[in-house]
């Protein structure tokens, strides 16, 4: 249940993309309790900002100083490899965005977990002049750097496959459209299938963006009908 999507900003010369946008759609049950605000988390390898979810622990995104992104999805398809009383919170895994230098630091950390102690699960890493990296866990084994064909993820906890390819084939309808304006995206005629995504019982609860450029990091949240609310920290090498 939640939508993320990214463009990738050239850099100067040779071709190089040195930053990028992102945007996550976070989709919970309105019974969760709201997110604190963003802030930055030091005292780790890396610098990190991140929204604390205060239910499960950790958050659903985060993205260091050196300009990576780490984020993770619930999946819906797979099975829980322990009840639901022995699992962590896989609101733990984005915080390897503080442990690492590069992307391929943080896979080699998250490849070393445990991971039957978590439920089924998608993790995004995506860092600047880099492929975005998708795993899956689906409580049974582990893929790592699944391919992608268009720079938009999304799940969903109901009718999985025919709501997933409905948001795609909206992201696909509105490649020229600025990622802000997809993912305000409704569908009123289907509303659980909109990128901005409303049932009876669960919806889109915030929205949070991204913003790396050569010298600076810029996440900033909006819970649902609020302002956004920033943050930064400089880039470093």
């Amino acid at each position: 249940m939640c939508s993320v999507g990214w463009s990738l900003a050239q850099g100067q010369g040779l071709g190089r993309y040195d930053g990028y946008e992102l945007f996550f759609n976070r989709d919970e049950q309105w019974s969760r309790p709201l997110s604190r605000d963003p802030g930055l988390v030091a005292g780790q390898v890396v610098p990190f900002l991140c929204a604390e979810d205060p239910q499960g622990g950790g958050t659903w995104l985060a993205v260091n100083s050196s300009g990576i992104t780490v984020a993770v999805l619930n999946s819906y398809q797979g099975r829980l490899p322990k009840t639901k009383e022995e699992l962590l919170s896989r609101g733990r895994l984005p915080l390897f965005a503080g442990l690492g230098r590069t992307a391929r630091e943080i896979a080699s950390l998250l490849a070393l977990l445990d991971w039957s102690d978590y439920a089924p699960c998608h993790v995004l890493i995506l860092a600047p002049g880099e492929k975005a990296r998708i795993w899956l866990w689906d409580g049974e084994k582990l893929e790592c750097d699944m391919e992608m064909t268009r720079q938009f993820f999304t799940t969903s906890s109901v009718d999985t496959a025919a709501i997933c390819a409905e948001r795609e084939a909206r992201f696909d309808g509105m490649l020229d459209s600025p990622l802000e304006g997809i993912f305000d995206s409704m569908d009123l005629e289907k509303p659980a299938a909109g990128i901005f995504m409303t049932r009876t019982d669960a919806g889109t609860v915030s929205q949070t963006r991204v913003k790396v450029t050569a010298r600076s990091i810029t996440l900033a949240v909006r819970r649902r009908d609020e302002d956004f609310i920033t943050v930064r920290s400089e880039r470093i090498a």
